[in-house]
């Protein structure tokens, strides 16, 4: 962690510890904490891929931790790999003119058994006959473009569907850039794999996505992926929510993860009386000094932060049933 030493600082509302990079040892001392401080656990990978390191999560007794900043929905500070209002609001409302049908990009082959099962998934496509440009580590093709720049999502654009397949299956809220980036950002179709329904439902604009649990088979998505390769007024529904994007406001900010910890240590309640741009206007008019912080937590509220993360997962997230 660095700058250890702010740690003391009386200004410091919050520590958020990266759980690739946590161990018992290298915490602050328990004498070092006032009890009117956030010690936030922040985690992106899902519980499958991290299955080496549980028992490192049982290091930190109950109470530990009183908030957790992770993907899933039910953390205190959701942070999703790609914010849907910032997505959605963001994306260009412009299809480009497709030149290729689907395209997919896969370094991880055989680490996890999500990754093991996307691939074999994926294979049945292709025996039905399927056309898809193939890239990354597991096929040892590579794009030599910079992943999040311009060109990379102009590249992929090229595309009418994305293989959006996930190293980890039915683990909660689990959906990376894969899906928000490179397809929705992208003006791709995302194909989806890995993720419950429900979860993408969630975030996603409606009709924006396939699913393959909605096909009895392999061979029944390939025909569907072949029917809207043929059918421009079908395919161009999956698009027709690009139509209706909101309007951006100025003022407002994305509702998640770092930006929602900032507005909760500045006593600002997202759905309180406090307009967000009254705000930013009182807030840029004073000093950040001047700026009044209203704390108001329970203090160490997350009681067992293992049984949380592994114990309210789905069972098939976590073992290969």
């Amino acid at each position: 962690m660095s700058h250890k030493f702010q740690i003391t600082d009386p200004r410091t509302a919050a520590v958020v510890f990266h759980n690739n990079c946590m161990f018992r040892k290298e915490m602050p001392p328990d004498h070092l904490r006032r009890r009117d401080m956030y010690y936030i656990w922040f985690n992106m990978e899902s519980p499958l891929s991290q299955s080496m390191v549980k028992k490192f999560l049982t290091d930190f007794k109950k109470n530990y931790f009183n908030a957790t900043m992770t993907y899933r929905r039910d953390s205190t500070f959701y942070q999703p790999y790609g914010p849907s209002d910032l997505v959605i609001s963001k994306v260009n409302a412009f299809v480009p003119k497709k030149k290729r049908l689907g395209i997919w990009i896969v370094s991880n082959c055989h680490s996890q058994f999500g990754a093991v099962n996307r691939m074999k998934y994926f294979k049945e496509l292709l025996k039905s006959g399927l056309k898809v440009d193939t890239y990354g580590r597991c096929f040892k093709k590579f794009v030599n473009l910079q992943r999040g720049k311009k060109e990379f999502f102009r590249f992929l654009g090229d595309y009418k569907f994305y293989f959006a397949f996930e190293n980890s299956f039915h683990c909660r809220d689990y959906i990376t850039e894969k899906f928000t980036q490179h397809g929705l950002y992208s003006g791709t179709i995302p194909i989806v794999w890995g993720p419950k329904k429900s979860d993408v439902e969630a975030i996603a604009p409606p009709h924006s996505f396939i699913h393959v649990e909605d096909f009895k088979s392999a061979k029944d998505l390939a025909n569907y992926i072949s029917y809207l390769d043929k059918n421009n007024t079908a395919y161009m529904e999956y698009h027709e929510w690009r139509k209706h994007l909101p309007r951006p406001d100025p003022y407002s900010q994305s509702s998640t993860g770092r930006c929602r910890l900032c507005r909760t240590l500045h006593g600002i309640e997202e759905k309180g009386k406090t307009q967000m741009s009254e705000y930013y206007l009182r807030y840029l008019n004073h000093s950040r000094r001047k700026v009044k912080v209203r704390r108001s937590l329970k203090h160490r509220v997350i009681e067992s932060l293992n049984g949380w993360w592994y114990g309210t997962d789905n069972r098939e997230c976590l073992f290969n049933d």
